[in-house]
């Protein structure tokens, strides 16, 4: 099968053929905490499982620096190669690499002695509290592996090579789920051993692609020799600001969301909601594989000049956006009962909650992926401020409507009603890229 690059006309299957390694990268990327959840909900029980899921928002603030580096960087990359600019290009990635790793350390040094104080704020106490600190401390021991890792996620794309992302997940992936077997079955480490079994993915995932690109390869990115450039370090963070602004505020949401079950329902719905998610991961993964993937070839047709491609690639990533919802939401309910019952046991009222919380929450499946996509699409254009200002209201601002003022309104069981804000955002998002459509010529 022949290599697809970003000058080419993208068909429809092509669009497919290009976005398929991103999205199966991110779906077994997804499986690293869904693994994780699977072992504990089975085989260390509800407190373990709500701990993991109470701290979890916690460390889902370090990925945003892997996200916010590899696609404002990427964006930055593919306009480079659109201009004829290559080894510019190489500079860029070899820089961001370094970068990546050094804030990676850096959160380590900020966020390990403020674990505990903030679980303890967010209302997590005993058993479930030090499975919490367990578990984090562990985890961001391997931040920067984790931000490298997630930062290499988007630049494969734009390098080309959309599969050398693909092998690194799975084999990452594997290795994830050895541990956890080997760590919490044979070595009886409990959520210390699920921690570690993350942490050894993420290594795995971080060394494969930092390799391939240090030495020479057949791509058109290798890393080289570079200059401290600041500036182009600067149009990076700008870019991909969307993504830092989503994965915090998605964060931030997800704790107010734990202390609003905890005062409502108590530590059963936070379990609840960790087992639910774990399930969710899988299908939004394929909504962000997608997005990373058909977003390198926008950011090219707009270094290019390339308006009409430009047009047909947004055209095409919406119509599949649709369908891949449809179906995501279909088999979402046909399979609800047995996807949720992998991850709570015999434990027969957390299943009948989770279940219950899981079929509402499903129906944003039909709306959520133009959304992102939407954040995608403005990042991979070069414009950082349109992308952070829909990812905002879609992560944060349409959220707390749910998590704050519907309850108020229609009582405590409208929390579990997550699909009203992916209306929103599906609606502003829509109208956002209409707005625009005469600026970058794809009207």
């Amino acid at each position: 099968m022949d290599t697809i690059r970003l000058s080419d006309h993208f068909t429809y299957s092509r669009l497919l053929r290009f976005a398929f390694p991103s999205i199966i990268m991110m779906i077994v990327t997804s499986l690293y905490t869904v693994v994780d959840g699977l072992f504990i909900a089975n085989f260390l029980g509800r407190d373990a499982l709500s701990g993991v899921n109470f701290v979890f928002p916690i460390l889902s603030i370090i990925a945003p620096f892997g996200f916010m580096l590899g696609s404002g960087g990427s964006a930055l990359i593919g306009k480079y190669r659109g201009q004829g600019r290559g080894e510019m290009a190489n500079e860029v990635l070899s820089f961001l690499i370094a970068i990546s790793v050094a804030l990676g350390t850096a959160s380590v040094a900020v966020i390990l002695p403020l674990l505990r104080p903030i679980l303890s704020i967010l209302g997590a106490e005993g058993a479930m509290l030090e499975s919490a600190v367990t578990y984090g401390s562990w985890c961001i021991l391997g931040t920067p592996f984790f931000v490298l890792q997630t930062f290499f996620e988007s630049v494969t794309s734009v390098a080309e090579r959309p599969k050398l992302g693909l092998v690194s997940s799975i084999i990452s992936g594997v290795v994830n789920g050895v541990m956890d077997a080997l760590l919490i079955l044979v070595f009886d480490m409990g959520v210390k051993g699920a921690a570690l079994a993350s942490v050894s993915g993420q290594i795995t995932g971080a060394l494969i692609p930092l390799l391939y690109f240090l030495f020479p390869n057949s791509s058109p990115l290798q890393i080289r020799r570079f200059d401290l450039l600041w500036g182009e370090l600067w149009k990076a963070l700008s870019n991909g600001m969307s993504e830092m602004v989503t994965a915090i505020s998605g964060s931030v949401v997800n704790m107010l969301f734990n202390i609003q079950l905890m005062r409502f329902f108590g530590s059963i719905a936070v379990a609840a909601f960790g087992a639910m998610m774990y399930v969710q991961f899988i299908f939004i993964a394929i909504f962000i594989g997608f997005s990373i993937s058909s977003s390198q070839p926008v950011s090219y047709c707009y270094g290019a000049g390339k308006n009409d491609e430009l047009k047909s690639i947004l055209k095409k990533s919406i119509h599949l956006i649709l369908l891949f919802g449809v179906v995501m939401f279909s088999l979402s309910q046909i399979f609800a009962d047995s996807a949720i019952s992998i991850f709570v046991g015999d434990d027969s009222e957390l299943k009948a909650m989770t279940l219950h919380a899981f079929r509402l929450c499903a129906f944003c499946f039909l709306f959520c992926g133009v959304g992102m996509y939407g954040s995608a699409f403005f990042t991979a254009l070069n414009n950082g401020k349109v992308s952070a200002f829909l990812s905002i209201l879609r992560t944060f601002g349409f959220q707390l409507v749910v998590i704050l003022f519907m309850p108020m309104v229609f009582g405590p069981s409208a929390i579990w009603h997550f699909y009203v804000a992916d209306i929103l955002s599906f609606i502003l998002t829509l109208l956002v890229i209409r707005i625009y459509s005469d600026r970058y010529g794809y009207r």
